[in-house]
């Protein structure tokens, strides 16, 4: 029976068998087995019976409290013994549970056994029935190993099974068997199966008992410790490694079809959760439908007869789809109807449009009855409300349907047959590749059949068992794998790739349907074929195509993602990524992206080289890499440039022919002529999908004929335009052949479409090769004057096209800018403005070109900021996202592309600065969120490209744009953070320093101020000997308030009748608007009221005026003057002390207001007029402010001459709502979604004349400090919370997808994940009291790294809730139960060590106030510990006392941001950082990744993960603390709470509370629960 496994098997047996031994007297009591998993983190199970730890055997009442257990050593002699306490809590006391647990450190194992080996266990035996089980038997005196190889006998009850030996073994020769594992035997593969309880006498039997592992886990589940995973089994060889094997051989067989590396995940990837319907589909299939039916709207009405029937139809239809999705049991045989839905929500969508009509018809009837009666812009149409509502019904169901429809594929799930088709080089088979070796790294049993080996002379299953090695009937396969997969509980996949390739039509055609149909009685199963698109008729019939059970879907290779992808090959390759955004669509292509890298790869530079955009050049590098790589693979092919040829050679036979093709046989031929002596030429060059090899249906013979073509399209039709051209000697026969009637002119009257790629080719040859254009040659179809104008505008408008397109791909050289410039220019050229711009935004980052960035500046430069904006606004509004095919629009693109990670560090200077300086102009914009991203890109770009920056900052440096200009100091200052060269500091302050603060009279601008003053104080920070005048560059400064002030009647004019028509015609009432929004809505009542209350209502600047004044008046002037002064401050006393004065107080104050009156009449006399009323204006007024008013609510600064000073600004500022207003109109109708909020013109102006208002009144006003009334001067918008964009937050935000990956289903845990916590269904009162369950704490401290670098956390919080029930809202709804952990670390010192932890432990620690540290709202990232904000507001200490108590600690973490709410980019977090101590006292640096920062050796030593956990490399500060002579400790306060809003009285609260520290480098403590106070 040895030979029924090999010797490494037997080994690993060996090694994971274990020896008991009672620790008094040393006999052997038993066996055990060492189990691991990952989970298990840093311990291991040793699994044995449970009567082994008693001295009573199966009597279970005499428990040993401690054992010992030997370990077999590395050298498999020797072994080593360990003592281990034994648990009570990890033992059944029952003959029928008789299992047991002990738990060992993991490297405590390791340092004695070596490496743990892995063993799966499973629950299924399939149809194999021999077992083997080593143990160490009385009869060896239990001193040496001994082996048993059962047969299967029976399942017992209760969790049992038993097993029998067929050799005459006796009872005594298995005593000390007990606990022994029982693994079993398939295909010299062993599997953990139970473990051996004991053995009935030989008189009757031979029959061993056995547990079953589900037991053990039963112990381990009352114990909440991690639970042992099952594998999947199957019979006829089909085990883990089987699969493994076969996916790795298929692997290998795709060759250079799949690079492992290369994993990109495309969105496609998720059709494969789909089809396997697994936890993944299931997860987000039912957040989707539970999204909706918790979502009432934010509109809903309540009593509203009009809304009342709709209304209870919509929550009628969601309790409906509640019932039904709660009556799910989420299983794969279960199929998930949904068009009953589908129906509900078209029907209800009806009578919504019903309604709407209705009521627009009686809003309609009563506007006419008030059309007479002036409406002020309180005024809201009529049953506007309603309206909304039902908008927001209708808009919430399609969305429903549009995340039901599109992001999930239920098709797919109930029906798992999946095609997929694509192009040649689109990625098909790595995308199946990939898959497959994704799943099985995750142990998900998945085929991966070739098409290529699969041939016609075997039937399709014939082929199957033949690439799979297996001698089964189709039957017995398919059971067996419908059976693995229910034991997953997902479906198996089986792939088969390419199946146009090996057997092809022949061997699919007529089979296909029969094929799928196999399938069909076996729901765990699923079925994926990929086939190339110009076989997909050929191979598969129209019947099976058009089947609905059988989803097709395109495979489009990289479309969309390009960058991504592109980056990720670079990596791979390493390369340095091109220095210019992708045009060329063969990018999208995997395979074509791979030969351009491995190009690339083999130049000296390993640099995609400046002008690659030609499109000649990418052809000349993808040429030469098919060239190296076919001499490489035939010696025949050296130094013959064979590939160029070839192509040559086919190019100029397909011209001639219709279809712009040959058949097959006849390119044979032709080749055989041309190149006998390379017979493989063709094939070969097809295998490398230059040519294809396709099936096409010739209508004249009513034949499939096969044809061969080139595989990129582009690339065919680019070297027939090359063949062609080359057979002409001059530029005058060019024109010939080009005339009307001629070779190529003919083409454009004959099927033209057909030759399209023909003629853009001409477009970038004619140029290129003769310096002629393409609309030089056709000059007759812009002279034609035939009565065909249709066909001859049709002509005119495609070869402009195919010029203005043909920009892209030229090369530069062959750009005559005068040429092109004076035909776009004329009348023969005509194009919307908009693809102008987005054609220059395309090419703005191309050195050299005539229509890069240089070109898009002068035309926009031209114009001034309300002009621009009138056509420039809505450019950007629509062309800044994507298209309705979800491809990034140009724009799009270069923000993109600006922001990839890293980018500024390889960029070259100048094509940085061509992006940026495009990419500036996108800042003028008045959507919120495109604003801020453009922002976050640009800095993202120039972060380490100074020189770039400078030239940007210089030639906007007058831009009559403040929007544009304030964001550029934003991205400056940014820069200025991130950057990691001193001298780039420098040189950047320097240049803001003479642009903004030399002259003294810094840009009236608070936030453009406010960039570019921290810009100079964080260049001094970093080089204290800079030599800038700092009293310059610091508020407040020198700025006067404006001289007048509108009135109400100056600002009225700007307002129109509503009578007049221009208020519906030319949307005049946008024009109004300005002043209804200022004065009397929102940005003047919340955002002006706002910001101008916080300034007192006295000028400081007044007061030097004021005794300058003095001095200019006669003696009896100034007397009645300072008698008025002295009058007022006496006046203030009193007043302060009103409240307290009796009756004889009162009346004397009243004796000094009429005194107030009457100096104020002698005032008249004693001044001229024209005096008076400079009194009365400037004087009195400052006099009172100054005296009068103490309470700082009732001291502000007076609000309508600056609301009106702000009304007439915006239209100072060019606002003119011809040329707005329609831009504006449409705007509010679209802000309906904050996040992506549009804004108006007119608002843009508003927001600029705030803010230069605000400029002024900060050099002029001081401020209230916090909420006294204490007055300070100005010292930074944060003052105001007027900083809008944390700029030097350049990581865009994370958002958690539930669609994220397969990991979910894998469980492939990242090392830094969160322990599980499942212990939700315990009842409350238990529950609440339960500590055991608590995930441990060491484990969430000291993590370990998957390069086996140790980290701690610094700060961390988490949160672990119990799943929300389908349906539940989970904040308001039902009872829910969480358990938080909240965990700190401080800084000691050493001395103190023993005396803090003796003082804290067991203590309730929310009793304590630990200190904290203050987030400064508007603090931008990397301002901390330097900056102006940081001084102003956050008052740090080093050493801070606990209060209650007398001990000393640092808060080891702190905020690293502050709040900014305003920042719209999806690029903002908040995060933590270590403290100052640690930050200084380590030398830290921020590291350009957002949340890390480096020591000096420029290693990172500090991460935040996900921004919620701060960790710090154990042995950097574990090195600081000893050099200080410090420590570390860590709280954790934290709850377990069982909470209902509804329901109160019966929740539960426990407070947890613990100290944790280092012992001997191990984390030690423990947690306690306290009442809630």
């Amino acid at each position: 029976m040895t030979n029924q496994i090999s010797i490494d098997i037997d080994k690993i047996i060996s090694k994971l068998t274990v020896r008991l031994k009672d620790s008094l007297s040393n006999e052997y009591i038993g066996s055990g087995v060492i189990f691991y998993q990952n989970n298990f983190n840093d311990k291991i199970y040793i699994l044995t019976a449970s009567h082994c730890l008693f001295t009573d055997g199966d009597k279970f009442q005499n428990k040993r409290s401690e054992i010992c257990i030997d370990l077999l050593q590395s050298n498999f002699i020797d072994y080593e013994t360990v003592k281990v306490k034994v648990d009570s809590n990890l033992l059944f006391t029952s003959e029928k549970k008789d299992v047991a647990i002990l738990i060992l450190a993991k490297k405590e194992v390791e340092n004695i056994i070596g490496n743990i080996p892995k063993v799966y266990c499973v629950k299924e035996k399939s149809t194999y029935n021999g077992f083997i089980t080593k143990g160490f038997p009385k009869a060896t005196l239990g001193e040496e190993i001994a082996v048993l190889y059962p047969t299967w006998l029976q399942h017992f009850e209760n969790n049992r099974f038993q097993i029998q030996l067929n050799e005459p073994y006796s009872a005594y020769s298995t005593q000390g068997f007990s606990g022994s594992p029982v693994f079993l035997i398939a295909k010299n593969e062993v599997y953990l199966y139970g473990i051996f309880t004991r053995f009935r006498p030989d008189e009757k039997g031979r029959v061993i008992y056995c547990q079953y592992i589900e037991t053990i886990n039963e112990l381990l589940g009352i114990n909440f410790l991690p639970k042992i995973s099952f594998n999947y089994f199957g019979n006829h060889g089909l085990t883990k490694d089987f699969f493994k094997k076969h996916i790795d051989s298929s692997i290998i067989g795709l060759g250079p079809r799949f690079t492992e590396e290369l994993n990109f995940k495309l969105p496609i990837a998720k059709n494969f959760n789909d089809i396997a319907k697994d936890a993944v589909f299931f997860k987000r299939f039912l957040k989707i439908v539970d999204d909706s039916i918790i979502n009432p709207g934010y509109r809903k009405v309540q009593d509203n007869i009009h809304l009342e029937q709709i209304e209870n139809d919509n929550e009628d239809l969601k309790s409906k789809i509640t019932k039904w999705i709660k009556g799910l049991n989420n299983i794969v045989t279960e199929k998930i109807e949904v068009e009953w839905i589908y129906d509900s929500f078209e029907r209800l969508e009806a009578l919504i449009n019903s309604k709407s009509d209705e009521l627009y018809k009686l809003r309609w009837a009563e506007e006419k009855l008030t059309k007479d009666i002036k409406k002020d812009y309180s005024y809201r149409p009529p049953y506007e409300t309603e309206i909304s509502r039902l908008r927001e019904i209708s808009r919430n169901n399609n969305d429903f349907i549009h995340d039901l429809s599109k992001k999930i594929n239920i098709n797919l799930a109930n029906n798992p047959y999946l095609i997929i088709k694509g192009d040649a080089g689109n990625g098909k088979s790595h995308l199946l590749g990939d898959i497959a070796k994704t799943r099985i790294d995750g142990n998900l049993p998945t085929l991966l059949l070739l098409g290529q080996n699969l041939i016609s002379t075997k039937n399709i299953w014939e082929n199957i068992n033949s690439e799979l090695g297996l001698e089964c009937s189709k039957k017995e396969l398919l059971s067996e794998l419908n059976s693995i997969g229910t034991q997953i509980g997902s479906r198996v996949l089986v792939l088969v790739d390419a199946i146009n390739e090996g057997g092809g039509k022949d061997l699919w055609f007529s089979k296909i349907a029969e094929f799928i149909n196999d399938f069909q009685q076996y729901p765990y199963i699923s079925l994926v074929l990929s086939i190339r698109t110009t076989y997909l008729d050929h191979v598969i019939p129209v019947e099976v195509l058009n089947n609905p059970n059988i989803t097709v879907i395109d495979h489009e290779g990289f479309k969309g993602n390009e960058y991504a992808a592109l980056k990720l090959f670079c990596e791979h390759h390493g390369l340095k990524q091109p220095h210019f955004p992708i045009l060329a669509p063969e990018f999208t292509k995997p395979l074509f992206l791979k030969l351009i890298c491995e190009a690339v790869k083999e130049t000296p530079e390993k640099t995609f080289p400046q002008g690659f955009q030609g499109i000649s050049n990418i052809f000349k590098i993808y040429i030469q890499s098919l060239n190296n790589k076919l001499e490489n693979k035939r010696h025949e092919y050296k130094n013959r440039k064979i590939v160029e040829k070839a192509i040559h050679l086919l190019a100029h036979e397909c011209f001639g022919k219709d279809r712009r093709m040959l058949l097959l046989d006849d390119a044979f031929e032709l080749f055989g002529k041309k190149h006998p002596q390379f017979i493989y030429l063709i094939n070969d060059l097809i295998e490398e999908n230059v040519f294809i090899k396709r099936i096409e249906y010739n209508y004249e013979n009513r034949q499939n004929e096969d044809v061969i073509y080139f595989a990129y399209e582009r690339l065919g039709d680019f070297f027939i335009a090359d063949e062609l051209l080359n057979k002409f000697t001059t530029i005058e026969k060019i024109k010939i052949a080009f005339q009307k009637e001629n070779e190529f002119g003919k083409l454009i009257d004959y099927k033209f479409w057909q030759y399209n790629g023909l003629f853009e080719a001409f477009a970038v040859l004619l140029p290129e090769k003769y310096n002629i254009e393409i609309f030089e040659v056709f000059e007759w179809v812009f002279t034609d004057t035939s009565e065909n104008k249709f066909h001859i505008n049709q002509y005119k408008e495609s070869i402009n096209k195919f010029l203005f397109d043909s920009l892209n791909w030229r090369k530069i050289e062959s750009i005559d800018n005068i040429k092109i410039t004076d035909w776009l220019n004329s009348k023969n050229f005509r194009i919307r403005d908009d693809e102008f711009f987005l054609k220059l935004t395309e090419l703005s980052p191309i050195i050299d070109h005539p229509f890069n960035s240089d070109r898009f500046f002068g035309i926009l430069k031209r114009y001034k900021m309300p002009k621009r904006d009138s056509f420039w606004q809505q450019h950007m509004r629509y062309y800044n996202s994507y298209d309705d095919n979800d491809i990034a629009l140009p724009i799009r693109r270069l923000i993109d592309w600006a922001w990839t990670p890293e980018i500024s560090f390889n960029i070259d200077t100048e094509t940085a600065r061509l992006t940026g300086q495009t990419l500036v102009w996108f800042l003028s914009s008045t959507h919120r969120k495109f604003r801020d991203q453009v922002t976050k890109a640009l800095v993202n770009l120039l972060e380490q490209q100074p020189v770039a920056l400078l030239a940007i900052l210089k030639v906007f440096k007058d831009i009559d744009d403040l929007y544009i200009l304030e964001r550029l100091y934003a991205v400056v200052y940014g820069s200025i953070l991130r950057t990691e060269s001193n001298e780039s500091i420098m040189k950047i302050a320097d240049a803001v320093y003479n642009y903004i603060f030399k002259k003294g009279n810094p840009p009236k601008h608070i936030l453009l101020r406010d960039y570019a003053r921290n810009t100079i104080e964080y260049a001094v920070f970093k080089n204290p000997d800079l030599k800038f005048n700092l009293e310059l560059i610091r508020p407040p400064y020198k700025s006067k308030m404006p001289d007048y002030f509108p009135t109400v009647e100056d600002v009225e004019k700007f307002d129109l009748e509503d009578d007049n028509p221009e208020i519906k015609n030319n949307n005049g009432r946008m024009n109004n608007m300005i002043s209804h929004s200022v004065l009397h809505w929102d940005f003047g009542n919340k955002i002006i009221d706002f910001n101008l209350g916080e300034f007192y209502s006295v000028p400081f600047t007044f007061e030097e005026d004021y005794k300058s004044y003095l001095k200019t008046l006669n003696r009896k002037q100034r007397k009645i003057l300072n008698t008025y002064n002295s009058i007022l401050k006496t006046r203030s006393n009193f007043a302060e002390r009103k409240h307290r004065l009796n009756k004889a107080g009162l009346e004397l104050l009243e004796q000094i207001d009429d005194l107030i009156r009457r100096v104020l009449e002698d005032m008249k006399i004693e001044f001229s007029e024209s005096e008076t009323i400079y009194l009365e204006k400037n004087i009195i007024p400052f006099l009172e402010n100054k005296h009068l008013k103490k309470d700082r609510y009732s001291s502000t600064i007076e609000k309508g001459p600056i609301k009106r000073w702000i009304v007439n600004r915006v239209f100072e500022l060019g606002y003119d709502y011809k040329i707005h207003g329609s831009y504006d109109d449409n705007s509010e109708n679209h802000n309906y979604r904050s996040d992506s909020k549009i804004e108006r013109i007119g608002k843009k102006y508003q927001w600029i004349a705030l803010f230069e208002i605000l400029a002024m009144i900060s050099d002029n006003y001081k401020l209230y400090d916090d909420w006294s009334s204490r007055q300070t001067f100005y010292k930074g918008p944060w003052q105001l919370y007027s900083r809008d964009i944390d700029p030097a937050f350049t990581k865009r935000t994370i958002e958690i997808d539930d669609e994220d990956e397969i990991i979910t289903v894998l469980e492939n845990k990242n090392w830094w994940d969160e322990i599980d916590y499942n212990n939700w269904s315990q009842n409350d009162a238990d529950w609440i009291e339960n500590l055991i369950d608590l995930p441990p704490v060491k484990n969430i401290i000291n993590l370990l790294d998957d390069n086996s670098t140790e980290w701690l956390v610094l700060e961390k919080s988490i949160k672990w809730k119990q799943p929300k029930p389908l349906g539940q809202h989970k904040y308001f709804d039902g009872r829910r139960k969480d358990v938080s952990y909240f965990i700190q670390a401080y800084l000691i010192n050493k001395k103190d060590k023993n005396k803090i932890v003796n003082s804290l432990a067991d203590q309730d620690l929310y009793k304590y106030d630990f200190p904290e540290s203050t987030n400064p709202s508007q603090l931008i990232n990397r301002e901390k510990f330097w900056s102006p904000i940081y001084f102003d507001v956050e008052k740090e200490k080093k050493w801070c006392i606990i209060g209650g108590t007398n001990l000393k600690v640092i808060k080891t973490s702190t905020y690293a941001v502050g709040e900014m709410g305003d920042d719209k980019s999806d690029a903002h977090s908040y995060y933590d950082m270590p403290c100052k101590t640690l930050f200084e006292g380590m030398e830290l640096n921020y590291a350009p990744v957002d949340g890390e920062f480096k020591n000096k050796q420029g290693d990172v030593i500090v991460k935040n993960i996900n921004y919620r956990n701060l960790i710090i490399k154990k042995s950097e500060i574990l090195s600081y603390l000893e050099k200080n002579n410090l420590d570390i400790i860590w709280t954790l306060t934290g709850e377990k709470l069982s909470f209902s809003s509804n329901d109160r009285g019966n929740n539960c609260w426990k407070k947890l509370c613990g100290i944790f520290y280092l012992d001997k480098n191990e984390i030690t403590g423990n947690i306690n629960s306290y009442n809630r106070d």
